[in-house]
């Protein structure tokens, strides 16, 4: 783009759902939930990730020149195994990232990422994670993340507690046509999830 807008990254609120869901059905077509206005609005995805437990959905908007905004991003990021599972541990999982295809490739999904990253670093969370598509996959990297091969496995540095049952080494298996990404937060204490041993 000639004229770079300016640029304002925020937490969403229930006044961005139409533009969010108009722009995961656009660029996350495997994501059909996220295409479903209502889902996101009965779903309560709009923490700030002010702690570990918390959600985190941050949308980037550019500013025009006669003053509108559009959304030009977002990424959403929550404590899954937690949610999912009861897992405790500080990990968020990047469930979704998608910035519109006129701004793509200009580096905005590194610094959504990056805004993450910061997030977490603020609150303690010890690991990010998620699932990449092998189309998405040299992103990651880019991004610093440890990637598995397709249908590979990330686990617990050592045991954590789970619910009605011993505290154990948690793994989760990727689906077959996916990779897990899986990155660190500096200076976080608390068990981390890695890739699994055998993966290489």
């Amino acid at each position: 783009m000639d004229d770079e807008p300016a640029l304002r990254l925020s937490p969403a609120c229930r006044h961005d759902v139409p533009e969010i869901a108009a722009l995961a059905r656009d660029r996350l077509p495997e994501m059909t939930h996220l295409h479903d206005p209502a889902w996101h609005l009965t779903s309560q995805r709009f923490g700030q990730g002010n702690f570990p437990r918390d959600q985190l959905f941050l949308v980037l908007h550019a500013v025009l020149d006669d003053g509108r905004e559009e959304l030009v991003g977002f990424v959403w990021v929550d404590p899954a195994m937690a949610t999912d599972h009861g897992v405790e541990e500080p990990w968020w999982c990047i469930n979704a990232l998608a910035v519109a295809e006129p701004y793509a490739h200009q580096g905005l999904g590194a610094s959504l990422v990056a805004s993450v990253e910061k997030r977490a670093r603020d609150v303690g969370v010890v690991s990010l994670y998620g699932q990449s598509y092998e189309a998405s996959a040299d992103f990651w990297r880019k991004c610093g993340y440890s990637l598995t091969g397709l249908g590979g496995v990330i686990a617990s540095q050592g045991p954590v507690p789970v619910p009605g049952r011993e505290p154990n080494v948690v793994a989760l298996n990727a689906e077959p046509h996916l990779h897990y990404f899986v990155k660190q937060v500096p200076e976080s204490q608390g068990v981390r999830l890695m890739r699994a041993q055998y993966e290489s």
